[in-house]
């Protein structure tokens, strides 16, 4: 009997495992929200090394593909990507795609210039300013519902933070973090921009699985396990502190 050669088994043996990892893909659609998620952040962020970690745990390898937010949801809810996230939670998008457990959450609130005079107690008192939005975020329900108010929506976080920097918006609306992390990598605004206080909730953030891919309920349910499982081990705390989140 012939003996196989050493060089083919290990060919055969990568072969077969690149199939297995690429039949378990799973595609995310996502956008650039530093320090969550980010195509030249460390692990890509570290709400991205989070949900890789976790969906590793079922076996998964993850795809993270970089859209505008607005297209990463449309694209995924008609099935194209497997999910989208980060995600705050809405019961519209509830219709096309399933909820995971909560992740992690962030406080929502408004950006203004340092030196404007700006104060507020309820939505009501906002009705003065131009407030710039991101197309397609879901931000709060109370605000999100405000036609009284005049908003200004644009594709990303960071053009909102320009205009405000220039003048145009009066206040803009993000996550703390983000809003911190836009302003720390443009030396232009450091000492111009700051946060409103209070903020205006402190929002949980989610992946939504897709209705509309293969599995989704399997894919869920991977995820929510898994989820479990790093932060019973430590291995969630673990991925914070090597991305300085406290």
């Amino acid at each position: 009997m012939r003996r196989i050669p050493l060089l083919l088994i290990l060919t055969i043996i990568f072969y077969l495992g690149c199939n297995i990892s690429i039949s378990g893909t799973i595609r995310i659609a996502t956008l650039n929200w530093e320090p969550y998620v980010g195509e030249d952040l460390k692990e890509e962020g570290f709400l991205a090394h989070i949900t890789r970690e976790a969906f590793k745990r079922a076996g998964y390898k993850i795809e993270f593909l970089y859209r505008p937010w607005k297209r990463a949801v449309v694209k995924a809810e008609e099935g194209d990507f497997d999910g989208y996230f980060p995600a705050y939670f809405s019961k519209e998008r509830m219709e096309k795609s399933y909820f995971t457990d909560k992740i992690i959450s962030g406080p929502m609130g408004f950006f203004k210039l340092k030196y404007r005079n700006i104060t507020y107690k309820k939505i009501e008192d906002l009705k003065p300013y131009r407030i710039g939005i991101v197309r397609g975020y879901v931000n709060t329900k109370e605000f999100d519902n405000a036609d009284y108010i005049r908003k200004e929506a644009v594709v990303g976080d960071e053009t909102n933070f320009r205009k405000l920097l220039m003048k145009r918006i009066d206040l803009a609306i993000a996550d703390k973090f983000v809003g911190y992390s836009i302003i720390n990598r443009n030396p232009k605004m450091k000492g111009k921009i700051n946060f409103l206080n209070p903020p205006l909730k402190d929002l949980k953030l989610y992946i939504c699985i897709s209705k509309n891919t293969t599995s989704a309920q399997k894919k869920l349910k991977a995820f929510n396990k898994g989820l479990k499982e790093i932060i019973k081990d430590g291995t969630f705390k673990r991925i914070l502190v090597y991305h300085n989140i406290s």
